[in-house]
């Protein structure tokens, strides 16, 4: 329930857990998905969208140059799986933006945090954690670009995957 900013893992028509979440900010919403979900993915790379790198990245990047250094966000060429180039031989006022890509390397500084619940659906949404927990302190959590950040994701993790051997 993205404008309440809660999810509920519901089993048997029961709510057997809540959750407090972060969603979509006014002009990003979260929007409405149905999907399955496919996958728990640990210690995720972040494969910046292009809106993001649009919208947000790159407007960064002109005015503090040693950002992608400090959280550790690489830039690759044609692909996500593309060469590295060097981001300070990069122009970020005139760049082409369709021409490269960014990736997040996994670890704390992450923006999905250790985890990233994949769930394929037509909007490239899905659940993740995040290390900006402070935030789910905030009455209203509208800071995201779409995707949704899970308070104690692990706990819907463990929930997740309780049917499955071996977890």
């Amino acid at each position: 329930n993205p404008p309440a900013f809660q999810l509920e893992a519901v089993e048997f028509n029961e709510v057997a857990q809540r959750h407090r979440v972060i969603a979509g900010k006014p002009d990003r919403q979260t929007p409405t998905v149905k999907a399955t979900i496919r996958a728990l993915n640990f210690f995720p790379y972040w494969r910046v969208p292009e809106s993001v790198a649009n919208l947000d990245l790159i407007p960064r990047l002109r005015k503090e140059p040693d950002y992608l250094q400090k959280e550790q966000i690489r830039v690759l060429t044609g692909s996500f799986n593309g060469p590295e180039v060097d981001a300070y031989n990069i122009d970020w006022r005139q760049v082409d933006a369709t021409k490269i890509r960014f990736r997040q390397d996994p670890g704390p500084q992450n923006a999905l945090g250790l985890v990233r619940i994949d769930m394929p659906n037509e909007h490239g949404v899905y659940m993740h954690d995040t290390p900006m927990k402070p935030l789910f302190n905030q009455r209203a959590r509208a800071f995201s670009a779409g995707c949704v950040r899970v308070q104690d994701v692990f706990g819907l993790v463990e929930w997740i995957a309780r049917y499955e051997p071996g977890w």
